[in-house]
């Protein structure tokens, strides 16, 4: 009995020595983080290969937002406040920034992924799948369908963000669940998408001289199927195309 309870002050006594160095080591550690201050940036574009938005150094020149980061401490580094800079930036979706014990600051960004283009004048924004906007970004244009005319949009200059009517919010998330759905055959068939002064719908392929009136973006799939129907049943069978082709009756096409 007395050997088991020597046993049990032993290991105890281990532990707690274990602990002791432990907390010793953290300590030294946190004095020697303490010390560290931040010297350099290092910055990674998750999305490099599809987009090439931003690039490390936009990174580093967004950065000039925050203040001097440069000599600053590890701990009083706002990281936080760094990520709110980032993301609110256009064409980042998400940032993510953390420093090293060697006093480098890290950052990773994933960049938008752009459905639709709107052009209004001489103006574009780009719209991805959760309806957010952007302005256009001059280095890397990306190959999208281009709506333009009458876009019922209310948009300045430089606008980032979401629409701020419901009427907008609704005519915009409409209009990426129909370019969504002309992934892969129609959109590399479809090059343009024109809003008329009504709201009606006119699709202009890359090639040919055909205008479909597409009405408003419902019944997406039926008109598209329609579309389809033309291209592989009505367009083989004559020399000439039609110029207008209204997909916009139940069950019909009309061709002129």
């Amino acid at each position: 009995m007395k050997r088991r309870v020597v046993d049990i002050i032993c290991a105890s006594a281990v532990v707690l020595a274990s602990v002791a160095i432990w907390l010793l080591a953290s300590g030294s550690y946190a004095r020697s983080r303490h010390l560290v201050t931040c010297k350099g940036l290092e910055t990674v574009i998750l999305d490099s290969m599809e987009r090439k938005f931003v690039s490390p150094g936009d990174v580093e020149h967004f950065l000039e937002d925050y203040g001097p980061w440069r000599g600053q401490r590890l701990e009083e580094v706002d990281l936080v406040k760094m990520e709110e800079i980032l993301d609110s930036k256009g064409a980042i979706l998400k940032s993510n920034a953390w420093t090293g014990d060697d006093g480098v600051l890290h950052v990773e960004i994933s960049q938008r992924a752009p459905v639709v283009r709107f052009q209004i004048g001489a103006d574009g924004w780009y719209a991805d799948a959760s309806g957010f906007l952007f302005p256009l970004q001059e280095r890397f244009p990306v190959r999208v369908p281009v709506v333009d005319g009458a876009v019922p949009l209310t948009l300045t200059k430089g606008f980032k963000g979401f629409p701020q009517s419901a009427t907008e919010q609704e005519w915009l998330l409409r209009m990426t669940a129909l370019v969504s759905q002309m992934n892969g055959f129609w959109s590399s068939r479809i090059s343009q998408i024109h809003v008329m002064d009504d709201g009606e719908l006119i699709m202009i392929p890359r090639q040919g001289d055909e205008r479909f009136r597409f009405g408003s973006p419902t019944a997406v799939d039926d008109k598209f199927g329609k579309m389809k129907m033309y291209y592989e049943c009505i367009a083989p069978s004559r020399e000439t195309p039609y110029k207008d082709v209204d997909l916009r009756f139940h069950g019909q096409i009309v061709c002129r």
